[in-house]
């Protein structure tokens, strides 16, 4: 006689979840995740700022709190924006030669994001030169030294084609095209090291169990049905890179 078994599973207590772990024993490859993850998320603060720009200017002419708020959306992911783009920087910068030749940004866009993220950075300070006509200092003299035609704190946006502009001299998709390509030269390299490839950051290297960290996005997904007489919590565990691979 066949019988069925089921299985009912109660969370208890806090989920805790943490990326910090221990340091590689492999510069390169740490740096190829740091990297990744900043581009990332990036392009995530890109998409998230093309939405609430969407939404402050559906909101035009309605309450002036209402147009306050969706404004201080677009100028808070504007900033997010900028804060990783200036921790992209910061991971290339810190990468070994050997993972920053794979690098295809414009030094151009990483400088101004760089400039830009530290006046953002530093609003409180920067704001009042800006308004009181003053000598600029610091990152705002070199921003207008280098990029005359910067203009902190404004977006363009262009309702024909959806380019965003940001201080007027950072296109987002430009830039968006550099991430792609950015992210894809590192696939390659992690791609090459699994086979045991000569060539690229990690020639010769097996990458280390696990690896990389930031690599490996661990979705858990809750499905839940009611049955009588309670709830029954059935969990799923998909671990996924973005290679196309699944473990």
């Amino acid at each position: 006689m066949n019988r069925e078994l089921k299985v009912s599973l109660q969370i208890v207590g806090p989920i805790r979840r943490s990326r910090f772990g221990k340091k590689s024993q492999n510069p390169a490859q740490e740096s190829i995740g740091d990297i990744l993850h900043w581009s990332w998320s990036t392009r995530l603060q890109m998409r998230r700022l093309g939405r609430s720009l969407q939404s402050e200017c559906r909101s035009w002419g309605r309450q002036d709190l209402v147009v306050m708020k969706r404004a201080s959306d677009t100028s808070y992911d504007e900033h997010m924006l900028l804060v990783a783009a200036g921790n992209l920087h910061k991971a290339l910068s810190r990468a070994p030669k050997a993972v920053r030749v794979e690098v295809p940004l414009s030094g151009q866009s990483s400088r101004a994001l760089h400039l830009l993220r530290n006046i953002y950075e530093h609003w409180e300070k920067f704001r009042v030169e800006y308004r009181s006509g003053r000598p600029l200092t610091q990152a705002a003299q070199k921003l207008r030294s280098e990029f005359s035609r910067a203009n902190p704190w404004s977006l363009t946006f262009d309702p024909s084609s959806g380019e965003i502009v940001i201080a007027d001299i950072v296109p987002l998709t430009p830039l968006w095209k550099e991430l792609r390509l950015l992210e894809a030269r590192m696939y390659a390299s992690i791609k090459a090291a699994r086979h045991g490839s000569n060539s690229g950051p990690l020639a010769g290297q097996r990458p280390d169990t696990g690896y990389p960290r930031q690599m490996v996005s661990c979705q858990i997904a809750l499905a839940a049905f009611r049955r009588a007489p309670g709830m029954i919590v059935r969990w799923y565990l998909l671990i996924e890179d973005p290679l196309g691979r699944h473990s």
